[in-house]
């Protein structure tokens, strides 16, 4: 159940992220980010009455510090989706979101990261220069600002998980509504 959970997360991340993309560049991004939190909190909202374990209100306060740094993710991400390339866009923004919070893990968790693992984040970094410098069949660039915007938006997902990750696991998925 656990796979069949993943993969449907994974398809429905990726196919709101091109459609987001899309939307933007037709409406303004505040208008994508408010239509795209309304009918995700609704289902989140009912999914969390039937499956939490407990609800408390200091998890949601870390909820929302989170939302917050991902509202910042979603919205740098959406309109560099809707600006730049999407194949640079998506996996700096990725590669910047799984590495934000392994970095921080092991600089002030005190986690230890195995060498494969960080040969796995050089290996990515790698791909992303490779395919930020490829040519396109768009005729978009990849400009200083879309790189930066797909940074930050990265980060602010990695701040996202670092912050969720305070909230007590029983209360899941309360912090994210």
């Amino acid at each position: 159940m656990a796979i069949i959970l993943s993969l449907l997360t994974a398809l429905l991340f990726g196919t709101s992220d091109f459609f987001g993309g899309m939307a933007g560049k037709r409406i303004r991004i505040a208008q994508v980010l408010l239509c795209a939190h309304i009918t995700g909190g609704i289902g989140i909202f009912v999914i969390s009455l039937a499956i939490a374990d407990q609800f408390r209100l200091a998890d949601l306060g870390w909820g929302a510090i989170a939302g917050a740094s991902g509202i910042i993710g979603l919205g740098l991400l959406y309109r560099g989706l809707a600006r730049g390339p999407m194949g640079v866009v998506g996996a700096l923004t990725a590669i910047t979101s799984a590495t934000v919070p392994a970095v921080w893990g092991t600089l002030v968790d005190g986690d230890e990261l195995a060498p494969w693992a960080w040969i796995g984040v050089g290996i990515a970094l790698v791909a992303i220069g490779l395919v930020s410098w490829s040519p396109n069949d768009s005729n978009t660039r990849v400009t200083g600002r879309t790189i930066v915007e797909s940074l930050i938006a990265g980060a602010g997902f990695g701040f996202m998980f670092i912050l969720l990750n305070h909230s007590d696991p029983a209360s899941a998925p309360w912090p994210i509504v």
